[in-house]
């Protein structure tokens, strides 16, 4: 922050002393003068004429970070030196410059508030901004609107169960989870979004972490809402299914806890995903189990349609 009071003797000074540089304050004086926005400012504050000419400078360059903000469509094409931020001028009583977002910024983060009730969240950025009732635009592929439908109805019943989500890579399967669990947290609910491969990956690195594996399987087990995003793309060992992922799943199966998976695996072929261990070596009856909790947790829906991601 600037205040006004500082060095006024020197700048009055110099500018007494030097006619082209006094002539140029009064031109600067003048142009700041006339604009709609000083005149509002001195109208809001009970501002004299007489410190907008000393201070004419700072108006002006107030006025410019203004202007650039005049007809921007968007965050995206933000002209400021901080996107999103604004420097105003304020009088209180003193002349001070104050950064605030603008509107883009303002509704952009009451568009992300509800972050703060994903207890985990793996989802890529742009997906905190998915919102369902986009997804069921007339204009959606009528099999992605299908599945969007029957996400829609699951969501308005009293059923506890979740989806298991299949279908081939990038035909929105996550996209569609994201938006599912953008709702509940806009609704207050706490819920966590789950990259099953990158978490598997984290609990490995972790081993000299108990404190930290603790913690988030303790989250796992008690979220109200959890997404296992991409579960079956994981490697697989029998200490990540049988201790990490199996007693996740069945604390909320017998909890009751609402829990949601999108997959590029059918339930067979993720069955079969678990049957082999990191040796090769066939456990079907382990694979059986993690499956019937998978199974008692979620309904299958299958998510066809076109690759998203090269349209």
């Amino acid at each position: 922050m600037r205040w006004e009071g500082r060095s006024m003797e020197k700048i009055e000074f110099a500018r007494n002393n030097d006619p082209k540089l006094l002539a140029l304050h009064r031109e600067l004086e003048e142009r700041v003068l006339q604009d709609k926005r000083v005149q509002v400012f001195m109208k809001t504050y009970d501002y004299p004429e007489k410190n907008v000419r000393i201070f004419a400078q700072r108006f002006s360059d107030w006025l410019d970070g203004l202007n650039l903000c005049v007809g921007c469509p968007g965050l995206h094409a933000c002209k400021q030196k901080t996107t999103g931020s604004v420097m105003e001028l304020v009088a209180q009583p003193l002349l001070m410059n104050i950064v605030t977002p603008c509107a883009y910024k303002r509704a952009d983060d009451e568009g992300k508030r509800h972050q703060s009730n994903y207890l985990i969240n793996d989802a890529a950025p742009e997906m905190i901004l998915t919102d369902l009732v986009k997804l069921a635009s007339p204009n959606e592929d009528p099999v992605y609107l299908k599945a969007v439908k029957a996400v829609l109805d699951k969501m308005k019943s009293d059923d506890k169960t979740g989806y298991f989500l299949y279908g081939n890579p990038g035909v929105g399967k996550t996209y569609l989870a994201a938006a599912m669990t953008n709702h509940f947290a806009k609704e207050g609910k706490k819920v966590a979004f789950l990259h099953v491969p990158t978490f598997t990956q984290k609990i490995k690195n972790s081993l000299d972490d108990p404190d930290y594996i603790d913690t988030i399987l303790a989250t796992l087990r008690n979220v109200p809402l959890l997404v296992m995003d991409d579960i079956g793309a994981e490697s697989v060992t029998s200490w990540i299914r049988d201790e990490i992922l199996f007693p996740i799943l069945n604390f909320r199966m017998e909890s009751k806890k609402t829990t949601w998976f999108t997959s590029n695996e059918s339930m067979e072929s993720l069955k079969n995903h678990y049957m082999y261990n990191q040796r090769a070596e066939k456990e079907e009856m382990k694979a059986v189990r993690i499956m019937e909790r998978i199974e008692t947790l979620a309904k299958p829906l299958f998510l066809g349609g076109k690759n998203r991601r090269r349209m």
